[in-house]
């Protein structure tokens, strides 16, 4: 993307940290990538919180290069799992610069 993810002190669901997405303009996005080396098929688990404009900004999460799920609008911190098969994985976030923060995610098998 063209804005790198920030830690963020400031906005946090718990803990002292999350991640927030960069600073871009029109028609830009701002990606996080981590990869995952799942042993045994188990739920990716992380909060989320959404500050976009309706209908037009997005915050993304991409398993595989593929969509996932998407949120827009005002979405105060909210729990979201998803169920991930053994072997490894790309999970990306992607947003807009008013997207995010993330905390850390959470695997459980």
């Amino acid at each position: 993307g063209a804005g790198d993810w920030t830690i963020d002190t400031g906005t946090v669901y718990e803990g002292s940290y999350s991640s927030r997405s960069g600073s871009i303009s029109h028609n830009q996005s701002s990606d996080l990538n981590l990869t995952l080396e799942v042993l045994a098929p188990g739920e990716i688990k992380f909060w989320y919180k959404v500050s976009s404009e309706s209908n037009y900004d997005y915050l993304q999460f991409l398993l595989d290069g593929s969509l996932v799920a998407e949120w827009d609008g005002e979405v105060d911190w909210t729990e979201y799992s998803y169920n991930v098969p053994a072997g490894s994985h790309t999970s990306s976030s992607q947003g807009p610069s008013s997207s995010g923060p993330l905390p850390p995610c959470r695997f459980d098998s």
